[in-house]
């Protein structure tokens, strides 16, 4: 008797254990995957010194979040320093087949202020994934703000000791300024939202005379082309 009580246990486990596993396979079999490629983002920006945002932001650390076809996240990681933080997107992601969208941008801010060597990277994409196969899909970012830099000629330099080039936004004082100086150190190219730009130029000749220009505007719609600034075109011309 107490074999044949054993011998029924040991079949009951093994139908458990056969349940158990087919339940598992349907599962998997219902399901879909989807493996993320992130394309490397070309910048020697990092650091950056941004109005009303943390002193820390660095443009190439990333927020990726994957969407349903509701616009609900159901999977979030980071990017940093070439790699998901978050394991589980680093291999296939298992997901309920469907429509989803895959989005990605700079942690820490959102690129609506100005900022010196603060570029602001964006991209998304959408895919499809269906039960029991592999979707891939490459997520390419690209600069979403504008690059704003102030050259100042060697022809310009000859003429004038001091110089400074102020740069806004059009009708915006939310998004602060930022000053170029001729002389002294310099804090690099600055980066606006997309929109109108204005900027005034004051400088001083040699003879102490001094030039004011102002509401030079500058119209950018156009992200990841830089604005270039030649002051000698203005006072030298």
């Amino acid at each position: 008797m107490k074999k044949i009580f054993n011998v029924f246990a040991l079949l009951l486990t093994a139908i458990g254990i056969s349940s158990c596993s087919n339940d598992m396979e349907n599962i998997e079999e219902t399901k879909g995957y989807l493996q993320l490629e992130m394309e490397t983002i070309a910048s020697t920006n990092t650091r950056a010194d941004i109005m009303d945002a943390p002193s820390n932001y660095d443009s190439k650390t990333l927020v990726v979040r994957i969407l349903d076809a509701q616009s609900n996240v159901v999977k979030e990681s980071t990017w940093k320093d070439g790699a998901f933080v978050n394991t589980e997107f680093a291999s296939p992601i298992m997901l309920t087949p469907g429509t989803y969208t895959v989005e990605a941008h700079s942690a820490n801010w959102d690129g609506s202020g100005s900022g010196w060597n603060a570029a602001y990277y964006a991209g998304t994409t959408t895919t499809t994934v269906t039960a029991g196969h592999l979707a891939k899909a490459k997520l390419k970012l690209t600069q979403d703000n504008v690059k704003v830099d102030v050259i100042w000629d060697q022809s310009f330099r000859d003429n004038f000791t001091t110089a400074k080039a102020t740069v806004s936004m059009e009708n915006n004082d939310e998004v602060g300024s930022r000053v170029f100086n001729m002389t002294g150190s310099s804090n690099g190219a600055a980066y606006f939202p997309v929109g109108n730009l204005e900027w005034q130029l004051t400088a001083t000749n040699k003879r102490g005379v001094r030039h004011d220009t102002s509401n030079r505007h500058v119209q950018h719609h156009h992200r990841r082309q830089a604005t270039r600034l030649l002051p000698h075109q203005v006072l030298c011309s």
